[in-house]
């Protein structure tokens, strides 16, 4: 199970997502995209088995049009399910629980990847594991140093 968080508007050329996935114990747990073309990563991901969801503080309508007009194309048959803020706010623990069961997942066995730590902090109260994304333009994280950090794409 792949989730990506999208917060950041993309810029024209590119699509930036935070991702989350189920991951085996010898996988890495930890990634992060931020490429030119993302169809690539997501045809990859979904390949592997990983379905792929969306946990945006923008309306489910907003995340689906943002994936169906990408400059690759329409993204939205890669992706499994898309959530916003009705399943809760970002920083309550409930809102990751209610999303690990419309899964049907265990949340152990989801990791959460994003760049505000008070997501991550109630993330990790649910029982998720968590990773903080380092991008440029992020806002400073003064417990940044609780949280382990990925800042490319890696383990793919």
């Amino acid at each position: 199970m792949l989730i990506c968080v999208d917060d950041t508007a993309p810029a024209p050329d590119e699509l930036r997502i935070t991702c989350t996935y189920t991951f085996t114990v010898t996988e890495p747990a930890a990634r992060w995209l931020s490429i030119r073309n993302p169809l690539l990563a997501m045809r990859l991901w979904r390949s592997e088995g990983r379905e792929i969801a969306i946990y945006s503080s923008g309306s489910e309508m907003a995340q689906r049009r943002l994936f169906e007009s990408t400059a690759v194309g329409d993204l939205t048959p890669l992706i499994k399910a898309f959530f916003d803020t009705r399943v809760g706010a970002k920083v309550e623990v409930n809102s990751y629980t209610k999303i690990a069961q419309a899964l049907g997942q265990p949340a152990s066995s989801i990791l959460f990847v994003s760049d505000v730590t008070a997501e991550l902090r109630a993330a990790r109260a649910a029982g998720l594991d968590v990773v903080l994304s380092v991008r440029p333009g992020n806002s400073p994280q003064t417990d940044a140093h609780l949280f382990p950090a990925v800042s490319t794409l890696t383990g793919i």
